[in-house]
């Protein structure tokens, strides 16, 4: 009973991850509640697939909760920074914008040729996450916004490369880890 019960850790910190995300609504413009909440979602998001991996309880709901709280993070994320950090952005609003339609792009593909939500756990895509998580701290800890400028390019380049994925090939594999393991197959 209790190998059961931690096995279910992993999935209750994506679980958590997702309901943190609500508290972008409570914090205001608190730096401190602002960085406590962020370090949360990231270390969850850290942990949870390092966990399942390590416990050998990969599950297809373990990914679905990841990618579920990825999503999750990056909307209320953009929802907290245009509301209390919106002049931090606004000289990169299209340019944020663009990559935003980019990373909402598979979304899309996933829904129109799948009929299903499908998120690829691609390396640049855990990659983006870890850029969006740093380059917003350092955005808010320092108000530079070319933090923006790398944060939008790392998470359109993902954001392209899950698009091309979920377009060649006729069964998307969510654990794919690149588009260069299209190469080796013969399923597109």
């Amino acid at each position: 009973m209790r190998r059961a019960l931690v096995k279910q850790i992993p999935n209750a910190l994506s679980a958590l991850r997702i309901v943190s995300c609500v508290l972008y609504v409570f914090i205001g413009d608190s730096l401190f509640y602002f960085v406590l909440v962020t370090a949360l979602i990231g270390l969850t998001d850290a942990l949870d697939g390092f966990l399942a991996r390590r416990l050998g309880c990969q599950s297809e709901l373990g990914a679905l909760l990841d990618s579920i709280g990825d999503f999750a993070f990056f909307v209320s994320l953009l929802i907290y920074l245009i509301a209390y950090r919106g002049d931090l952005l606004y000289g990169r609003r299209w340019f944020l914008g663009a990559a935003v339609l980019i990373k909402l792009a598979p979304v899309a593909i996933g829904l129109a040729r799948n009929r299903a939500l499908i998120f690829i756990h691609t390396v640049l895509n855990k990659v983006s996450g870890a850029v969006v998580l740093a380059g917003i701290l350092a955005l808010i800890a320092f108000s530079n916004p070319v933090a923006i400028d790398v944060i939008a390019c790392t998470v359109s380049v993902a954001g392209v490369e899950e698009a091309l994925i979920l377009i060649l090939r006729k069964d998307p594999d969510r654990n794919l880890r690149s588009i260069l393991e299209l190469r080796k197959e013969k399923n597109i």
